[in-house]
């Protein structure tokens, strides 16, 4: 795979079924795989709806949780909503290292209502190894 798709971090209450339409989609459409964040500003209802796809590793959670209370201290959250945009930064940079060391070329930075639609042979070029 030559592209990976990368969430910004799950925020609020979010149903599984809402990430498995998008982790459908992408792989259908021939990405790589989806990586989401969790800085502990979310509920995942039905979780374990997402088994399936997080052991055949066409989803991963990364559970950063632990390390932005680290970084941020026991307030992190209050932290974080005051500053979305310098977390959302940071969730970009780890996406790019992320990606290249799992051997992608590209990483995508969509939200989860976002479908990407190929509409020229640069975007078959894109998905395709």
């Amino acid at each position: 795979p030559k592209c990976i798709v990368c969430g910004r971090s799950l925020y609020g209450e979010i149903s599984a079924e809402t990430i498995l339409k998008s982790v459908e989609y992408y792989d259908y459409m021939g990405f790589g795989g989806i990586l989401l964040y969790d800085i502990g500003m979310s509920y995942i209802r039905n979780r374990s709806l997402l088994d399936s796809v997080l052991q055949k590793g066409t989803l991963t959670i990364v559970d950063l949780r632990d390390y932005v209370k680290f970084l941020f201290g026991y307030k992190s959250v209050f932290s974080l909503l005051r500053s979305m945009a310098v977390g959302q930064m940071w969730l970009k940079y780890d996406c790019i290292h992320r990606a290249k060391t799992l051997g992608f070329d590209w990483a995508l930075h969509l939200d989860l209502d976002e479908f990407l639609f190929p509409v020229s042979s640069f975007s078959d070029d894109l998905v395709t190894e």
